[in-house]
């Protein structure tokens, strides 16, 4: 049992990091992935003068910046394309910042040592503002290079500050057995640490390059521990935990012990005992599996539709005049979304408040789509207060859209009914879109059923699915009926207690 717990544990700490690495180029994507967007960048650095279109370009980055920055694991973010005044912008100044007067260079100078380098790399580092801050903030640095149209060199780099007290505290509190000292770590591409447990100085370890998940035991301190070790194809992180050996002899000693106790009462006055300590601790790391398991598929929530929205408001942006428009209200609706979806990814939502989400969502895809879609509400005021998941109804309506349209003349319609029935709340989603042909939609279903299946072509449904299956337990239901031609209905069942 510890083996297997260790096992999964090693694995979504993987998926949870890759999942934050990857919004993160997903980040840098968004801005550097056209001709336009690179020759933008270039004016804004390069120019010797800043005129009326470059000062709207740089307030356009620095929203898209600052939105960014909202997310509780990044500490800051720095933008550098080549240029000769040692310039560079952040999601915290305004206007330009320089190379010989802010406090943090150290970034610049690891970019010049790799320059010739197309990967993103990392590093671990500290910084200090102020030299009377008492002590340094320890982060985890991501570059991730800004190519050419040559693709040969980079023009400059993202630089991605991660707060490393974030990400330690998270993977720390879904460790199965840190009550019993059990300590992970993290290394990159280089083999150096970039995350690991305040008790634990990796360097002690003297560990090789292990060939499978779990290698021989080592001694920290005074403690002898087994190593779980796996490794990314990704970006060749290495990824450990270390669990006390005596973890692994603890539950086989202490299941020997109640039956040894058992057979004596039964004996002495026939009378049977219940082995509720075992029970609970299976409990408790099952709660933990699931805990880490709910928080990588949280972060999983389509990323591309906030960067393809920031992409289509940075051009509204500078197209507009001064004071309020379609842009600005917008900006305000994704505001809304990012603080909903970002912060405190695991606290479950009342229904209500996923319903005002959804809404600002449907709000600046109806801004990008006039004339698209048509979407109507059914449900009694007031709602119940039904405890869900974050982002439940969005990925679905999303899906009405982007598999539902027909054309660019035919008008949608998606309806969204909520009823509350004696045990729970049933949410119908249906569209009158171009539906899904009878083997694809068996498909579907048959891999909505098996609990160790995904897909990667329907996200956003299996990642709903999942969730839900955490999160419910048992008690949920989730159906999905279409016809091509006819539409697609979407039907969920969510009883008034979780597990």
């Amino acid at each position: 049992m510890v083996v297997q717990n260790n096992a999964s544990t090693i694995n979504s700490m993987m998926e949870y990091m890759e999942q934050t690495l990857n919004n993160c180029e997903q980040f840098n994507y968004g801005y550097t992935s056209s001709i336009d967007l690179n020759i933008m960048l270039k004016n804004i650095f390069c120019s010797e003068t800043k005129d009326y279109e470059i000062n709207n370009s740089i307030s356009v980055l620095q929203s898209i910046m600052f939105a960014q920055s909202m997310q509780p694991h990044i500490h800051s973010i720095y933008i550098y394309y080549n240029n000769p005044y040692g310039r560079f912008l952040t999601a915290a100044e305004k206007y330009y910042s320089y190379l010989d007067t802010y406090y943090d260079t150290e970034w610049y100078t690891l970019c010049r040592e790799y320059s010739g380098k197309l990967q993103p790399f990392s590093i671990s580092r500290t910084l200090k503002r102020y030299e009377f801050e008492p002590t340094a903030t320890p982060v985890v640095t991501y570059f991730i290079p800004i190519k050419n149209t040559r693709q040969t060199e980079s023009a400059g780099y993202s630089v991605i500050n991660l707060s490393a007290d974030y990400l330690l505290e998270t993977i720390e509190s879904t460790l199965p057995s840190r009550e019993d000292g059990q300590l992970f770590a993290i290394l990159n591409e280089k083999n150096e640490v970039l995350l690991q447990s305040p008790q634990l100085d990796f360097s002690e370890t003297a560990l090789s390059s292990p060939q499978n998940h779990t290698s021989p035991k080592v001694r920290i301190g005074k403690t002898n521990f087994i190593t779980t070790f796996m490794q990314s194809d990704k970006n060749q992180w290495r990824y450990y935990i270390f669990t006390p050996q005596i973890v692994y002899y603890r539950i086989p000693v202490l299941v020997l012990s109640i039956i040894l106790l058992f057979l004596i009462v039964l004996i002495c006055i026939e009378i049977p005992l219940e082995t509720k300590l075992v029970q609970a601790q299976l409990t408790e790391r099952k709660y933990h599996m699931q805990t880490l398991e709910l928080l990588a598929l949280q972060s999983q929530i389509n990323p591309h539709f906030l960067f393809n929205t920031l992409h289509f408001i940075n051009w509204s942006v500078i197209s507009l005049t001064k004071g309020p428009n379609a842009a600005s209200d917008m900006l305000e609706n994704l505001s809304t979304i990012l603080n909903y979806s970002l912060r405190e990814p695991m606290r479950a939502v009342l229904l209500s408040e996923e319903i005002y989400s959804t809404l600002c969502y449907i709000n600046i895809i109806s801004a990008r789509f006039p004339e698209s879609f048509l979407i109507q509400w059914e449900f009694n005021e007031p709602l119940p207060e039904l405890k869900t998941p974050k982002l439940l109804l969005q990925p679905l309506i999303e899906n009405c859209i982007v598999h539902g349209i027909r054309n660019e003349h035919s008008l949608l319609h998606i309806s969204v009914r909520i009823q509350e029935t004696e045990h729970g709340i049933r949410i119908i989603i249906a569209d009158d879109g171009h539906g899904i042909e009878s083997n694809s939609l068996k498909e579907i279903c048959r891999k909505l059923s098996d609990e160790s299946c995904s897909d990667t072509s329907h996200v956003g449904l299996f990642n709903i699915a999942k969730r839900l299956r955490l999160f419910y337990g048992t008690g949920y239901t989730l159906t999905i009926d279409s016809n091509v031609g006819e539409g697609t209905t979407v039907s969920i069942f969510l009883p008034f207690t979780g597990i």
